[in-house]
């Protein structure tokens, strides 16, 4: 028995060594000659035992976090602009402003339009304000050229605008109030009082825009309608007003509001010539004085049409997108 064993033993260790020889040459999978495989195929040559493969246990090792550096925080860009644009602007001063149009505009604009929360406030002091009627204009006026029809007055004009920056990404709260329907001459104190309500429940509005038309009629029987020709339309001409302060108004926003002022009017003269009349910077508060970013803008005038009007509300929602998109760029 023992020496049948030895026999055995030792033809396995030829056949081993035949076959190491015959493979050394040959490059093959490390997991075919390791030193598990090869005493199983001795132990069957020898014993005619088949052994299973042990397959050894992998020790368990946690993952490795992965850690996120979080980027520091953007500071709010500032708008800015190059002396070229100062050549667009044209303002007509009741008052000797110290810097001329080209240094206004190239002041950086410090605001930042992005957010969830609104920030722009279009509202209308004198909201039933509304145009010469045309054919197939169904609505009442109270008196010539005022309606309290939301679709023919300033409200709809405001709407316009507002869908213009909202489809662009840009949180708007319109204010339809009529505040010139109880008492037109008390009318700016009831828009101050919206105005002040709304900047207190939205700390993030940095534009307040108060929607207006003008009323051009240098005598009796003559109505004037300021139009220019833009893309082959006719859209009635924009005019922005701005306050000032000689030290008796107590506007301490009023520089803002004219650098605003500017860039807006570079802006819409840069992208459609003609579409502005000169920015009228003259001394009234006209609730400029609540935000470092508020104008009066006035959309043509009582004898331009809603057609004319609502087509410049759209110019100057893409004028307003446009600085936007710069402040984005950084520029």
């Amino acid at each position: 028995m023992t020496h049948d064993r030895v026999l055995r033993t030792g033809a396995a260790a030829i056949a081993l060594a035949v076959v190491l020889k015959i493979f050394t040459s040959v490059p093959l999978p490390t997991k075919l000659f390791n030193a598990q495989s090869v005493s199983r195929w001795v132990i069957y040559l020898e014993t005619g035992r088949i052994l299973a493969e042990t397959v050894p246990a992998t020790q368990a090792t946690e993952p490795t976090p992965t850690v996120i550096e979080k980027e520091p925080p953007e500071e709010p860009r500032r708008l800015s602009f190059s002396p070229s644009d100062g050549e667009l602007v044209n303002i007509r001063s009741s008052w000797d402003c110290a810097l001329t149009p080209r240094e206004l505009v190239m002041e950086p604009l410090d605001w930042d339009l992005t957010g969830d929360e609104p920030t722009v406030l279009i509202y209308h002091t004198h909201a039933m304000e509304s145009y010469t009627p045309q054919t197939g204009e169904d609505y009442t006026e109270e008196v010539p050229f005022r309606t309290a029809d939301l679709d023919y007055n300033m409200v709809s004009i405001g709407t316009r605008l507002a869908e213009l920056l909202e489809n662009a990404g840009i949180s708007v709260f319109h204010d339809t109030t009529l505040h010139d329907a109880a008492s037109y001459n008390g009318s700016y104190a009831s828009s101050r009082e919206t105005v002040e309500k709304y900047l207190a429940q939205y700390p993030s509005i940095r534009l307040v825009l108060d929607i207006h038309r003008d009323a051009i009629q240098p005598e009796e029987g003559v109505i004037l309608r300021p139009v220019a020709e833009i893309n082959g339309r006719e859209a009635a001409q924009v005019m922005i007003i701005s306050g000032c302060d000689d030290g008796t108004m107590n506007m301490p926003n009023y520089f803002s509001n004219l650098r605003f002022a500017a860039a807006l009017q570079s802006s819409m003269e840069g992208m459609y010539p003609g579409l502005t009349r000169p920015v009228f910077f003259c001394y009234r508060k006209y609730n400029m004085d609540l935000s470092p970013g508020a104008l009066l803008i006035e959309l043509g005038s009582h004898g331009n049409t809603l057609e004319q009007v609502s087509y410049s509300a759209e110019l100057v929602g893409n004028a307003l997108v446009s600085l936007l998109q710069q402040q984005t760029a950084g520029q």
